[in-house]
């Protein structure tokens, strides 16, 4: 993956402050797509945000799928739990809650919807990653 991100991909680092989310820095530059990282608030910890766009501004539809997430921090919540509950009760494990059992680590947007990226607290560390779309979960992945 290094060798193709070199090859394709510029190491110019641009900044971008959008007006409702904050500052930005590049995480890599292809073309006239950017893809920015930044931090929000959400669940009342500092997570990242990565987000697609131009040199120019964030992608419209990414940011405003964003915010309306951000607007609904309770349902985003809830559908969370619910969803990795299922993960936990289909592996025979016991599921207590999001704030005891896990800290969200990042919201990554795309023209559809967004992932939530959550990590366990405890051993063994995995990432559970929910899927939304609009602000409804579709589905969870379970990275080590």
């Amino acid at each position: 993956m290094g060798l193709f991100k070199k090859l394709f991909s510029s190491k110019t680092s641009l900044e971008l402050v959008d007006v409702n989310l904050g500052k930005f820095n590049s995480n890599y530059i292809k073309g006239s797509e950017v893809n920015w990282i930044g931090t929000i608030i959400l669940f009342e910890e500092t997570i990242e945000l990565i987000i697609d766009g131009n040199s120019e501004r964030l992608s419209p539809n990414q940011k405003k799928i964003i915010l309306n997430a951000l607007s609904n921090e309770e349902i985003l919540k809830s559908e969370s739990s619910v969803a990795i509950n299922e993960e936990y009760n289909n592996a025979d494990m016991e599921f207590q809650s999001l704030d005891e059992q896990f800290q969200v680590k990042a919201i990554t947007s795309n023209e559809n919807g967004f992932e939530l990226s959550f990590e366990q607290k405890e051993n063994p560390y995995y990432y559970f990653n929910v899927f939304f779309e609009n602000n409804k979960q579709r589905g969870v992945s379970i990275d080590s």
